[in-house]
């Protein structure tokens, strides 16, 4: 740990092919924490069956839980990031939720499961403030949009990873053998990235040698990202947002199989590559769209999520009520191409406006916001009215339960318009403190 909190190792210039490699590690990273994380949604059912508990708690275990766990522990964990050496605290995050994974294959009971779980999150939860943090003292900001949706795009080719392992692996033997499975891989993934990154210079990327005298300590910078309406306006914003999603992809697979009647083996192989193809073209569009619209002003990145969210309401509302499975899947494409760019843009746009030594607090408490708030919420709640409905709708309760996602999209919309309109006037606070 003193490692992780001491002086940091820097490299004030990264080459170009460096900076490439480093990148694909980030998506490594990200498509094996995904793929861990989706594998529970996916084995939901069997999972329910073999512990005889109701929807509320597996909503609990699957999203809430997880969820309060990985706000939680992010915030002290983006703290050393911001501090200490971000390369180090990533290797070891990585083989610690790899390991945990392995010891959820071996729970017997519904409650060691869950203490697994949380041992998953809480390590998990070191990811993304920790790769935004290094991407920006990687790439400039012109690039920031891209090379943040580049690594969050392994996140999308992790949802097709852990629908498939879990899916074919609980089907042809059980759910235990599949987090064992997906678990293992990551611990040698884990030294190798140890071994081979590098750790940047913090702020190389942004003028010159200035990371943030006024966010030395943790009050400090509590109080220095209060002070940034865009930071605190895209934090609010996460609640809402996080929210609908976390409750999309925990209840979305237990849709298709109670709603349109898919087997654990159909849903498993159609869902994950549908929805993570989709959702890493979604990440690619954004990334490059948002990267060209910033340079006319960082509040169209903003805007253009508040845009693509707007417009997936329609579309997530008629997927849960449509009966023909093959317009469901239209739809569910469409919402999943409208709203899957968001994290990266909201990344990009989030660490433009903050100073180096603050970025991943400020992605910490943006999904601390998202998942610690909206993570809990979403998924349990979704759950909970899934349970009272099923007495007067049985099984298809849960597509009407789902129509708390649109509700929640708007808002969410909203507030991330009115946070677009001091984007500009932030980002310039931040370069100009910069180069003092």
């Amino acid at each position: 740990m003193r490692q992780l909190v001491r002086g940091e190792t820097s490299f004030g210039q990264i080459s170009a092919a460096r900076s490439i490699y480093i990148l694909a590690m980030f998506t490594v990273l990200g498509m094996v924490a995904t793929a861990d994380q989706f594998s529970f949604s996916i084995l939901l059912e069997p999972i329910r069956h073999e512990f005889h508990v109701s929807d509320t708690a597996m909503g609990f275990l699957v999203g809430s839980a997880a969820s309060l766990v990985y706000a939680v522990a992010g915030l002290p964990l983006a703290r050393i990031a911001d501090i200490g050496n971000r390369r180090n605290l990533l290797a070891a995050a990585a083989a610690l939720w790899s390991l945990a994974m392995v010891v959820c294959g071996f729970a017997s009971t519904f409650f060691q499961l869950m203490a697994a779980r949380i041992g998953v999150s809480a390590a998990e939860s070191a990811i993304t403030p920790s790769f935004v943090s290094m991407v920006a003292d990687i790439f400039p900001p012109a690039r920031r949009g891209i090379a943040i949706a580049v690594v969050m795009m392994g996140g999308s080719a992790g949802i097709v990873m852990g629908s498939t392992v879990a899916s074919t692996v609980s089907a042809h033997y059980n759910w235990h053998l599949a987090f064992v499975v997906l678990g293992l891989p990551g611990i040698l993934i884990a030294i190798l990235f140890w071994m081979t990154v590098p750790e940047p210079k913090r702020g190389a990327k942004d003028g010159t040698g200035n990371v943030g005298a006024d966010t030395a300590t943790t009050l400090a910078a509590l109080r220095y990202l209060l002070s940034v309406p865009t930071a605190w306006r895209l934090i609010l914003a996460s609640m809402l947002f996080v929210s609908a999603q976390a409750a999309m992809r925990v209840w979305l697979p237990t849709f298709f199989v109670r709603v349109h009647g898919l087997t654990m083996s159909q849903m498993g192989a159609s869902f994950g590559w549908i929805i993570g193809s989709s959702s890493a073209l979604s990440m690619l569009i954004s990334g490059f769209l948002s990267d060209w619209l910033a340079k006319r002003g960082e509040r169209w990145r903003v805007r253009f999520i508040t845009g693509a969210l707007l417009l997936a309401v329609p579309f997530v509302t008629a997927a849960t009520l449509v009966n023909n499975i093959w317009i469901v899947w239209a739809l569910i494409i469409i919402f999943q191409l409208l709203w899957s760019g968001a994290a990266p843009v909201i990344s990009a746009a989030g660490v433009s406006v903050v100073q180096p030594r603050a970025r991943a607090l400020w992605v910490s408490l943006y999904y601390f916001a998202g998942a610690g708030v909206g993570g809990v919420c979403g998924p349990v709640l979704i759950g909970h009215f899934s349970d009272h409905l099923m007495s007067r709708f049985g099984e298809l309760g849960l597509r009407y339960s789902l129509l708390a996602i649109p509700g929640l999209l708007l808002p969410a919309a909203l507030i991330y318009f009115w946070a677009s309109f001091t984007a500009d006037r932030d980002a310039k606070r931040m370069t100009e403190s910069a180069r003092c």
